[in-house]
């Protein structure tokens, strides 16, 4: 889509009902439109169309894991876990800084980030209580430390704080203004609309991930999107349905589900890309590069969708698991990006 169209589409959030009269497709298709439209312009990534179906039925043989278990995730009152999962998706990001946390002391829970953040955000609360949003315009660094145990004299670590605070931040601005301080209204706002509430975090600067490519305007929204999801289940396995459209909701385009579709022989990378990723170079964010693998990982998960008649959210879950708890990050290194948006 043109840069032209995608803002026209977008920019009138005040008015859904404007939206609707306009829009042909809603904001989950324009993603795997983007995915699409990346997969058939990429030049440094190829999707293996041959080897979907075979792979589609080792899929379909995988029982989803209970990703929200309590081991590694809060549970206490519905407005404090629907606190915590707003706050944990502010956090959910930096995969491209976990080389350099590690060398400035930080030990990551299974090497993950998301594992990091998630037990480190569980801990604060349980020791604090869960944060106001005034808590949150306030946070500063030292917070960040104790939540991820890192240190923020290092220089990286000192940037991924300080995205981190910028982050939350911005969310307790927003829920001030939107839903009087009350993190349960900010969502169930937007009941049972997934595709509002996406809407609404991508007004937040860390949520807009969107890039220019050529020529096109291709939108990803990984935290925006696993946000909505991480809330749509954590309702409804306490009986309060939210979204009625979360099913529509796609992959979460980010590193660790890429390498493993490479290591599994699903994408192919030209040999000079091949090449930085052994050498952990580092891909900028908004390269055609990191665009392109972002772009194939979601389409080859769109393509095994569609074989499977799995929701794209369920093979994501099962996939980056599968990365992240065995032995195959060690066989399927990722591509390192220093973004905030994944």
């Amino acid at each position: 889509m043109t840069k032209e169209t995608f803002l026209s589409q977008w920019t009138n959030t005040d008015n859904p009902a404007a939206q609707s009269a306009e829009i042909s497709q809603n904001i989950f298709d324009d993603i795997r439109e983007g995915f699409k439209i990346v997969a058939s312009l990429s030049s440094h990534v190829h999707i293996r169309k041959d080897r979907i179906s075979s792979y589609a039925r080792t899929l379909s043989k995988v029982t989803l894991n209970n990703v929200l278990d309590d081991d590694n995730h809060y549970r206490g009152t519905l407005e404090n876990m629907t606190a915590y999962y707003l706050i944990l998706d502010c956090l959910n990001f930096g995969s491209g800084f976990k080389l350099h946390l590690a060398k400035e002391g930080t030990e990551l829970k299974n090497g993950s980030i998301y594992f990091t953040a998630s037990t480190g955000l569980k801990n604060y609360i349980e020791k604090n209580g869960v944060p106001t949003v005034q808590n949150l315009i306030n946070i500063n660094a030292t917070d960040i430390a104790e939540i991820f145990g890192c240190n923020i004299n290092g220089e990286y670590s000192q940037r991924f704080a300080n995205l981190c605070v910028s982050s939350l931040r911005d969310l307790g601005t927003d829920i001030t203004q939107k839903a009087s301080g009350s993190f349960l209204r900010y969502v169930e706002d937007m009941k049972p609309s997934a595709e509002n509430m996406v809407k609404r975090l991508i007004e937040m600067p860390g949520f807009k991930d969107t890039h220019q490519y050529k020529g096109q305007i291709i939108p990803f929204y990984k935290r925006a999107q696993h946000n909505v999801t991480v809330l749509n289940l954590m309702f409804n396995r306490l009986g309060k349905p939210l979204f009625n459209d979360a099913d529509q909701v796609t992959m979460f385009a980010d590193n660790a589900v890429a390498a493993l579709l490479h290591a599994d022989g699903l994408l192919e990378y030209s040999t000079c890309l091949q090449q930085k990723i052994e050498n952990r170079e580092e891909l900028p964010s908004g390269s055609e590069e990191e665009i392109e693998i972002r772009g194939c990982e979601g389409h080859v998960v769109e393509l095994l969708s569609a074989e499977t008649n799995m929701k794209a959210t369920d093979i994501d879950f099962i996939l980056w698991h599968n990365h992240t708890e065995t032995k195959n990050s060690g066989k399927a290194p990722s591509h390192r990006t220093l973004s905030q948006f994944y």
